[in-house]
């Protein structure tokens, strides 16, 4: 394996990691924002943040958090 290859993997798991990350603090935040919104009684901001997690497959997520 030459160090080109090895690099580039090294950059692809990184790039990963990263993405992932980011995916986790939109998760966070979809999930803070439903709880905001039910901590309120807000129930049309609440239906539409728990239907968003819904549709991105959260919804456990956001019941595992609470």
């Amino acid at each position: 394996m030459t160090d080109h290859t090895v690099k580039a993997f090294d950059d692809e798991l990184q790039y990963i990691g990263r993405r992932i990350a980011e995916m986790g603090g939109i998760a966070e935040q979809m999930v803070a924002d439903a709880v905001d919104a039910l901590s309120r009684f807000d129930a049309d901001s609440s239906e539409e943040h728990t239907s968003e997690l819904q549709s991105r497959g959260l919804i456990s997520y956001a019941v595992f958090c609470l």
